[in-house]
């Protein structure tokens, strides 16, 4: 729990737990993944809500964020994302952000 606190989210899970590490390694064979459009995410994407989450905005929902802290426009691999969707219901750019 001290680590928790003092490092970022889920700590545990992604570096400690080995069954964590059983997971992300069966997510990189996954057969679905969850990728942002790179143009859509670099040039009109100013609130970063689907990984800070915020208020309702344009399609976006109000949300926390994601609750990993990982941007969906920075995932190489399905590692650390547990698709929970919380980008894609945040993301004001619905069609194209995610």
């Amino acid at each position: 729990m001290i680590f928790s606190a003092l490092f970022e989210r889920r700590f545990w899970c992604r570096y400690l737990c080995p069954i964590g590490g059983m997971n992300g390694l069966f997510a990189k064979l996954s057969m679905t993944e969850l990728r942002a459009q790179q143009g859509i995410c670099s040039a009109e994407c100013t609130t970063y809500q689907c990984y800070k989450g915020g208020p309702q905005k344009g399609e976006g929902l109000e949300t926390t964020g994601c609750p990993l802290y990982s941007h969906p426009a920075q995932l190489e691999d399905n590692r650390d994302c547990v698709l929970c969707m919380t980008c894609l219901k945040a993301c004001p750019h619905r069609l194209g952000g995610v």
